[in-house]
């Protein structure tokens, strides 16, 4: 849930994530299934990089 606040995601973008499109080390997102089909790049502030790498860590 913090995700989709933080970064304004849509749950369906979400939910579709798969862990090679969280380029954590540059602090991006690549959405890949969009409302319109193209994919778009979503920044990811600096507290949300130790989250996710724990997150995946799991």
């Amino acid at each position: 849930m913090g995700l989709i606040a933080v970064a304004g995601l849509h749950h369906s973008e979400v939910l579709d994530l798969r862990r090679d499109d969280a380029g954590l080390d540059q602090r991006i997102l690549t959405i890949r299934v969009t409302k319109f089909g193209k994919p778009r790049l979503v920044p990811l502030y600096a507290t949300m990089v130790p989250v996710l790498s724990d997150y995946a860590a799991r």
